[in-house]
């Protein structure tokens, strides 16, 4: 069936089209670098003994810690300051603040969720630091 279909194309001059040919040579040149990567793998195996040093020395280094960043962006101080205040009386709160009061569009629909990173690059306390499981001291950032 894929033999009378091509066939047909070819007659109808499809193959000469701008942006069939381009596809075309694409394609062959698809194949020619699989074929060549194919021969040259080939040609030139790697024994077992060559990837056991490797292995055996990849093992994954701790790259620090993970954290999980939360925020609720606001206009005024004033304003962070009545949210820790709300915050502080009830802590499971925060996505449903998030939600309602967050200026941050890409974020307040997911509770203030910014996410997990090795460090949390993405913002910085100027006082009073955050550990696990804290909340920053700070309504302030920059």
């Amino acid at each position: 069936m894929q033999v009378i279909i091509t066939q047909e194309a070819v007659k109808k001059g499809l193959d000469k089209a701008p942006e069939v040919s381009d596809r075309i040579e694409l394609s062959r040149q698809s194949i020619l670098i699989d074929a060549y990567i194919q021969d040259y793998i080939k040609s030139n195996p790697v024994s077992d003994a060559a990837l056991q040093p490797s292995t055996t020395s990849s093992k994954p280094s701790p790259a620090g810690n993970e954290y999980k960043a939360r925020h609720i962006l606001v206009d005024s101080e004033a304003e962070a300051k009545e949210l820790i205040a709300k915050l502080n009386k009830n802590p499971k709160a925060f996505a449903a603040l998030a939600n309602a009061k967050s200026k941050d569009r890409g974020s307040k629909a997911n509770g203030g969720d910014l996410g997990c990173s090795i460090r949390a690059a993405w913002f910085r306390i100027r006082r009073g630091g955050c550990q696990a499981g804290k909340k920053a001291s700070s309504p302030k950032s920059r």
